[in-house]
């Protein structure tokens, strides 16, 4: 349904000086300025809600529930989840209360600008990850990368890094 009243809400902030601070890396000495001054286009609460409604629902994971079991025994080890831890970390920081909102601006705007770092990331990883290399040594390969990661976990990780990377070709 339609809500003219957020809608208008989301206008004005996407045309204040708050909105522009969501691309920037260091935003929060002019958002600090900004709030000092009182400078209108703050976020309304309405927004706030209907934004934090929308990042719990976008980052919830069922597994998150049981985060021990579940999720964080494979984090570490497949850099193909990227995209489930960084949505546990953002669930965790930003949103892990399913009634909640965002206290104020800052935690607002700071989750904004963190959104858009997360998703410029991912989308860097995520495509053609076939012919991209993203590591220090040219000449490592994933069984060397691996290996490397095996001598450094501890010994569940080190058994299903052995039995699904390390099995001989």
């Amino acid at each position: 349904m339609f809500d003219y009243n957020l809608s208008m809400d989301e206008l004005k902030y996407n045309h204040s000086l708050y909105k522009p601070l969501e691309d920037i890396p260091n935003f929060e000495p002019m958002l600090d300025l900004l709030l000092e001054h009182n400078v209108s286009g703050q976020p309304s609460k309405e927004l706030m809600k209907s934004e934090y409604d929308m990042c719990y629902d976008f980052y919830y994971d069922p597994c998150f529930d049981d985060f021990k079991n579940k999720c964080k025994p494979v984090f570490d080890i497949f850099p193909e989840i990227y995209g489930l831890k960084n949505s546990y970390e953002m669930f965790k920081k930003y949103c892990p209360d399913k009634n909640g909102t965002f206290k104020n601006t800052k935690d607002f705007i700071s989750y904004r600008n963190s959104e858009k770092k997360s998703y410029a990331i991912s989308f860097m990883f995520s495509g053609d990850s076939q012919n991209k290399v993203y590591m220090k040594d040219r000449n490592a390969t994933l069984r060397d990368i691996m290996i490397d990661k095996y001598n450094s976990t501890n010994k569940n990780e080190k058994e299903f890094i052995k039995t699904y990377y390390l099995k001989e070709q």
